[in-house]
């Protein structure tokens, strides 16, 4: 269970930063 919800809180992580790039990219862009 420890590892399935580590699983989930990096999948948030990476989308979190994924969603941050793309909105860097827009405004620098």
């Amino acid at each position: 269970m420890k590892a399935q919800a580590g699983m989930i809180a990096a999948r948030e992580w990476f989308t979190h930063v994924v969603r941050a790039k793309l909105a860097y990219d827009a405004t620098k862009g």
